[in-house]
């Protein structure tokens, strides 16, 4: 055959990744598998730049291409390790699906680099006292502090995340559940709130006549919103 009917040979086109996945993917190496960043990336849509979903095997090849080390497990924080979901699960006593709910309400504070990405839980010795197996004097199941509060669930929440209010989850037992710590003037609603039932309106109306404090009487009207 004639040299001159050999076919041209064109050289590779060359991969043009997108940048900012390509650094997604370098942020997303220091924690986490490729099989993991696949699923990531494959979560927000992205696409490799020929157009194909991620695979664990394409995530490698990006990564060779822009000299992106590989995900290696290091030596953790002795006093404070970031763990995986299930790990932190297993070590404070309670579920997978319980401390995934308590990290959308705010109640557990999370690391996620990026939407998609698993969540990752930093074990610190104050997280770790939150989750007990007998309740500590002080705190009251959520539901109570509720009415003696006056205040929506989601107040609730959003003062816990906010740090306005102390929690703790008991995690087994006939107490299992979410508890949180009222101050020193709001305790003695509670037993105002555990006793309504016995207090009739003409009683309630009676002490009233009687006189009283201000301060009494403003004490039992929060109770009587508490009961209603």
């Amino acid at each position: 055959m004639d040299e001159r009917e050999l076919p041209a040979l064109h050289p590779p086109v060359p991969v043009r990744d997108d940048e900012e996945t390509t650094e997604l993917v370098r942020r997303l190496a220091r924690w986490y598998p490729d099989e993991t960043i696949a699923a990531t990336l494959g979560w927000q849509g992205r696409r490799t730049a020929r157009g194909l979903p991620f695979t664990k095997g394409r995530v490698r090849d990006l990564r060779q291409r822009h000299g992106i080390a590989a995900w290696k497990p290091g030596p953790e924080d002795p006093d404070a390790p970031v763990v995986t979901l299930a790990r932190a699960a297993r070590q404070l006593g309670t579920s997978v699906g319980t401390l995934y709910r308590w990290i959308r309400r705010g109640v557990v504070a999370s690391e996620q680099p990026t939407p998609g990405a698993p969540h990752r839980i930093r074990l610190t010795p104050e997280l770790l006292a939150r989750f007990r197996n007998t309740v500590e004097e002080g705190f009251v199941p959520v539901e109570k502090a509720i009415k003696v509060l006056g205040v929506s669930r989601q107040t609730v929440w959003n003062r816990i995340k906010a740090g306005q209010l102390a929690s703790q989850h008991v995690v087994r037992g006939p107490e299992k559940g979410l508890y949180v710590k009222l101050s020193e003037p709001e305790l003695p609603l509670l037993g105002g709130l555990e006793g309504c039932a016995e207090v009739s309106p003409r009683k309630a109306g009676a002490a009233d006549e009687e006189g009283g404090s201000s301060a009494a009487r403003g004490r039992r009207q929060a109770g009587e919103r508490a009961c209603r």
